[in-house]
């Protein structure tokens, strides 16, 4: 991946940037530590840290360019190198990721649900890898300074497939703004995280954010439609949507089973039945193994061929 500066300069006309020089942009760093030669910073604020404290040592390690909001500014004013002067950072995160990978032509899917995101996402790939080159993370990243480090590793792929994680409100709805997903898929909606946003109610919410970016785009969306909160969007959704479970209109379970070998499950599908495997325990695995060839049938790959 390569952006010259001038691209978000261009297309963002509201970020000041002040010692504004054409560099070339290559990767993408959270870290100053890590940070390699070419890497846009983006510092990042939690509860114990501020990435604003650590722009000196990005750009000594080789950063060329960093975001950085007003109220930070005066520290760094002097510096020589290109600095992007944003309100707060997770705006301009959510800009400068969306017009750095815009011309992007891959697919990307998003896959989010309070579990087995990982493991849908893994399914999926297996299977996309027969067809071409994917891109996506070994190392299970889920939030978007994550996702956005996966995708400034784009070369000419052909499939990216994303996990979309939270632990706030609005967290899906902000990648979604961010990343611009072209398909996605809800898995299920649980109490991890719920803690954080008041209760399941606000992670159904949260996650129902993939399907309102999609449905407003008229993308596809695919739905477990044995959960019972994920039934609520069934009703609501009026593009192309895909049903898996055993109320699944497009991808019926039938049963799955357990064994020495594995998990074994079979499904019915444009009214043929098919059977499938996973060298893994759990009858729960069957659910993301029909995510991923749902996903995969959007993308064009045929149930036969998955």
């Amino acid at each position: 991946m390569k952006v010259k500066l001038s691209k978000i300069k261009e297309r963002l006309p509201e970020f000041e940037i002040i010692h504004y020089q054409d560099v070339e942009i290559t990767g993408v760093s959270y870290d100053s530590r890590t940070i390699e030669k070419g890497d846009i910073f983006f510092p990042l604020e939690g509860e114990n840290f501020n990435g604003h404290d650590f722009i000196p040592q990005a750009f000594n390690n080789g950063g060329v360019v960093t975001l950085c909001d007003s109220d930070h500014l005066a520290k760094y004013v002097d510096r020589k190198e290109p600095i992007i002067v944003v309100d707060s950072i997770q705006e301009g995160l959510e800009k400068v990721v969306n017009v750095m990978f815009a011309d992007i032509t891959a697919p990307r899917v998003a896959i989010t649900g309070s579990t087995g995101k990982t493991t849908a996402r893994e399914m999926l790939v297996k299977i996309l890898q027969s067809k071409g080159k994917v891109l996506n993370s070994d190392r299970n990243y889920n939030t978007l300074w994550g996702n956005a480090k996966v995708l400034s590793e784009y070369d000419d792929h052909d499939y990216i497939v994303l996990e979309f994680a939270m632990d706030r409100k609005g967290e899906i709805g902000w990648q979604c703004r961010a990343i611009d997903p072209d398909l996605g898929a809800i898995l299920n909606i649980g109490y991890v995280h719920a803690e954080n946003v008041g209760g399941i109610r606000n992670v159904y919410e949260t996650k129902k954010d993939l399907a309102d970016y999609l449905h407003r785009s008229g993308k596809p969306l695919v739905l477990n439609v044995d959960d019972n909160w994920l039934k609520k969007i069934e009703a609501q959704y009026t593009y192309q949507l895909l049903t898996y479970g055993r109320e699944g209109k497009d991808f019926r379970l039938l049963n799955s089973d357990v064994s020495l070998e594995g998990t074994e499950f079979t499904f019915v599908h444009d009214g043929e039945e098919y059977t499938g495997s996973v060298k893994a325990y759990g009858k729960d695995l069957a659910y993301n193994a029909l995510a991923a060839i749902s996903l995969a049938d959007l993308l064009g790959v045929t149930v036969k061929d998955s």
